[in-house]
């Protein structure tokens, strides 16, 4: 879902992360940092069940093993590249990304709802916040 935050990080981004660690820098010599998380939200939060969008190789795999080895939690098997372990897989989608074939993909029915799901929460900056 690319489309979400595209051509970022930009200066304002940058210029954003550089006052934010000002605050925290500041905030750690006053000793004004209790240690004590105060975060937003209900407790007990809901359970994580993990994002249903797992991508999968199709027939155009030629079995180079790039995905597996770029894949950064392991899921894809070296011996099988082909195939991928959704239990360990992050839907980080770099497998996708790194491709040479374009073998590898994801549900378009799963994407697009996904995508419309993420729109409004995405279609805005969202400022930085300390809870510490």
């Amino acid at each position: 879902m690319r489309q979400f935050a595209k051509g970022r990080p930009d200066l304002k981004d940058k210029e954003e992360i550089l006052k934010f660690a000002a605050e925290i820098r500041s905030k750690m010599e006053a000793g004004a940092l209790t240690g004590e998380l105060r975060l937003p939200g209900n407790r007990p939060y809901r359970e994580y069940g993990g994002v249903p969008m797992k991508p999968q190789s199709g027939r155009s795999c030629i079995k180079c093993g790039l995905c597996a080895k770029e894949c950064p939690v392991g899921a894809i098997p070296y011996d099988r590249p082909n195939k991928t372990d959704t239990d360990t897989c992050i839907s980080c989608m770099r497998c996708i990304s790194v491709c040479p074939q374009k073998a590898r993909s994801v549900s378009k029915i799963l994407l697009g709802a996904g995508s419309m799901k993420l729109k409004k929460a995405c279609s805005e900056r969202k400022k930085n916040e300390l809870f510490a």
